[in-house]
């Protein structure tokens, strides 16, 4: 047995059946007509921020954390954070890191950021200088097969021939 109820929401006024244990919670017809109906209002003003007071899990400009191995501060509010090395860099630069660039460091350790151990670069310049890096193009050989290689050997050779023919015949 069941109750007879109108759907809370105005321009659906659905009529429902309302279960006797449900009675006291059951306002809409679906959970469509709940989200539509709450749209724009405030669900508790009480315990909302006041303003003036911030929450205790704010952490101030300047704070540092660790993310992915590096250092990020936290330079604006609400939560505008940066790479420290970066922050460092345009410091010690006295201009702002160029759009597509990163900061590397010369020894590989990402927690010194010695003003003389940061490089600004572009990230074309980053990957040449990484895989001129013994030990990673030591592992990338060890990662590709022989018969990898081999296939890449004889394109490059059939394209090379394409070339040279093309070229040849224009002549």
């Amino acid at each position: 047995m069941g109750f007879i109820r109108r759907c809370a929401y105005a321009p659906c006024s659905k009529i429902m059946m309302v279960r006797p244990s449900l009675l006291k919670r059951k306002k809409y017809c679906s959970k469509d007509c709940q989200n539509r109906d709450q749209v724009g209002k405030r669900r508790s003003p009480a315990t909302e921020f006041q303003p003036g007071v911030s929450p205790q899990s704010l952490r101030p400009v300047g704070s540092e954390a660790m993310s992915k191995g590096y250092m990020r501060v936290k330079v604006a509010v609400p939560d505008a954070w940066r790479q420290r090395s970066h922050v460092a860099w345009e410091q010690a630069s006295g201009r702002p890191l160029p759009a597509g660039w990163i900061v590397r460091h010369k020894d590989n350790d990402p927690l010194n950021d010695d003003p003389e151990n940061l490089v600004a670069m572009s990230r074309g310049n980053n990957l040449t200088k990484t895989l001129e890096d013994p030990v990673i193009a030591a592992k990338r050989l060890k990662q590709t097969s022989k018969a990898d290689r081999r296939r890449w050997k004889k394109y490059r050779e059939k394209k090379r021939k394409e070339y040279d023919t093309y070229y040849w015949e224009m002549e």
